[in-house]
């Protein structure tokens, strides 16, 4: 028998968040519906806001290796980036 990995993509259509994990096992969550970036522990405690004012942000992705996060808002042709604090 052979055995897959399945691989979804979460679009902002069908949820309001996005998220990755960081090295330091930090879950960090885009809230579309507050334009803003948020870290935590993947149990939901220790909830920290790291970035704020995202104008209509629709995707992020985590680089734990190299300890960053990017980000895209929606019309803006641009990609936004930010150091992952361990702290954070």
């Amino acid at each position: 028998m052979q055995s897959h990995t399945q691989i979804s993509t979460l679009e902002a259509a069908e949820s309001k968040e996005a998220s990755g994990l960081s090295r330091s096992n930090r879950l960090f969550v885009l809230e579309l519906s507050e334009d803003r970036i948020r870290s935590m522990n993947p149990d939901g405690s220790d909830r920290k806001t790291i970035v704020t004012d995202c104008h209509l942000p629709d995707g992020m992705v985590v680089d734990a290796e190299e300890g960053h996060i990017y980000w895209s808002n929606m019309g803006i042709p641009n990609l936004d980036d930010g150091s992952i604090d361990e702290d954070a």
